[in-house]
């Protein structure tokens, strides 16, 4: 809780009004000078230690004084927008969705709840008091669940794509792309292991704008199949980042997980360049991705071995049609005694 002082405040939004503005958040949007005076002219007098211990404040006075417009977050700046339309419309009461950050960068999301006293028809601006309910957790399990939702109408578009045309570099494609984006990454890929004629195996990955791109098995790639369990490199260190698609530039942090069928490891899904990096949360979230990858690469290799027996069947027919219809014809007669004649 904090009691603040928004008189200043209250007399700079007179200015404004006399200035001729009409529309004060559409004002305030458009002319941020405008909200740093409005949120620099703001006085904090008073904290109880909840709001210590939701800013990460060591001290009280860390957070008492006037309001210093450059600490306050882009992220945060919308909620002092209406506090102050609260008072251009007369209200002395107002709830607030906030996301914030405490002073050691972490984010949090509360309810606020912005209330100045009346004395008689008039607000008293010299003891707002000011309370968040700190919804950080409710919030972050509001988007997880949205963003399994969203996971899994990718999973789906991309199994309908396969079903309908067959092509599993187009499903690759439209999978990663949601990836990528639910969980914040810049690039990716997802490979089949595919061994050559030389015996060799190698990845053949697909991008988002390109498929069947040839990507050497390294030491890296090679450890994650072999392991079968996730790795993440969050930076270069001593050893160099993994060989990438052609055009798919360096990656400065980067997930490698391998996906299985029938206990084989038959493909990896790799995304990167997050700006939180990688953690158990991605890997966790991205696991019913990598069960529609196995279950895409085995379809695509049942489909393929289907259509080389198919092939193979048809070439054997031509070849026997080949045989019969070049083969000499003879006519033969016998007379009743089954003498040739």
């Amino acid at each position: 809780v904090w009691q603040e002082d928004f008189v200043a405040a209250g007399e700079y939004l007179e200015v404004l009004r006399r200035g001729g503005v009409t529309d004060l958040e559409q004002h305030l949007a458009d002319h941020p000078d405008d909200l740093d005076e409005l949120i620099g002219r703001v006085r904090v007098n008073d904290v109880n230690a909840a709001t210590l211990s939701l800013l990460g404040a060591g001290d009280v006075d860390d957070v008492l004084g006037v309001i210093n417009p450059d600490t306050v977050g882009p992220e945060t700046r919308d909620a002092f927008i209406q506090q102050f339309a609260a008072i251009w419309r007369g209200e002395s009461r107002a709830a607030i969705e906030l996301a914030g950050r405490d002073f050691q960068g972490g984010s949090f999301d509360g309810v606020l709840r912005w209330e100045a006293p009346r004395n008689g028809n008039r607000m008293d601006l010299s003891r707002v008091v000011v309370s968040i309910n700190d919804v950080t957790g409710l919030k972050r399990a509001e988007r997880r669940l949205a963003a399994s939702r969203d996971l899994l109408q990718i999973l789906a578009d991309a199994k309908l794509e396969f079903i309908d045309h067959g092509d599993l570099g187009v499903a690759f494609s439209r999978l990663l792309e949601g990836l990528i984006t639910l969980t914040r990454s810049r690039n990716g890929f997802i490979a089949e292991v595919v061994t050559g004629e030389d015996g060799s195996a190698y990845l053949e990955a697909f991008t988002t704008n390109a498929f069947g791109v040839a990507v050497p098995v390294d030491s890296f790639f090679s450890r994650v199949l072999a392991s079968g369990e996730p790795a993440c490199r969050c930076d270069a260190g001593d050893e160099p980042l993994p060989a990438l698609p052609a055009r798919y530039g360096p990656a400065e942090a980067l997930l490698a997980v391998p996906f299985h069928t029938g206990g084989e490891s038959t493909g990896i899904l790799v995304l990167s360049d997050r700006a939180e990096g990688y953690g158990t949360d991605v890997i966790e979230f991205i696991g019913p991705a990598l069960t529609t990858c196995a279950a895409l690469v085995d379809a695509d290799r049942t489909r393929r071995r289907s259509d080389a027996a198919a092939a193979a069947l048809r070439a054997q027919e031509s070849r026997l049609r080949a045989v019969v219809t070049s083969a000499p014809i003879a006519l033969f007669a016998t007379d009743n005694d089954g003498v040739f004649t």
